[in-house]
């Protein structure tokens, strides 16, 4: 246990962040492939269309999704190869972490009618873990006084 605590607290969080950024880009490709992933308005208004998306078309246009996506990813990957001032860090962190949040949630609720008929996509179950790592890496790189020295 303390060895595990030890990883988390310790590590330098490559592998992490390598999870983050694909997971990141993916999302980014996905939205910005050709055709429409999110319900138009009429699709919404008609209660047609992939349901999934509804919410996260109501916040923003799908190119503005995908664009915050690759930005993030593309940042998180430039961090593993590079040194990046800790602020530049500090703000993609959070970024990314209410990016992941919000889109999650977002996906989470559009299936949201009722307790007692609530089935969650479970296909969401991988970027459920990824605002986990991504709320653990903005603490990382919050708490880490001597972040540049490290990464």
């Amino acid at each position: 246990m303390i060895r595990m605590l030890e990883r988390l607290v310790y590590s330098d969080m490559i592998a992490g962040r390598w999870m983050l950024a694909m997971g990141a880009l993916l999302w980014g490709c996905f939205l910005f492939w050709p055709g429409n992933l999110f319900p138009t308005e009429l699709q919404m208004a008609n209660g047609t269309g992939r349901s999934t998306y509804t919410i996260m078309a109501q916040l923003a246009p799908e190119w503005l999704w995908g664009a915050a996506f690759t930005t993030h990813g593309l940042f998180l990957l430039i961090s593993i190869f590079f040194r990046v001032p800790p602020s530049a860090a500090l703000i993609d962190a959070f970024n990314g972490a209410v990016l992941w949040a919000t889109a999650t949630i977002s996906c989470y609720l559009s299936h949201f009618h009722g307790w007692a008929t609530y089935q969650p996509p479970a296909a969401m179950g991988a970027d459920a873990a990824m605002v986990l790592g991504s709320f653990w890496w903005l603490i990382r790189v919050w708490a880490d006084k001597d972040y540049e020295a490290r990464h």
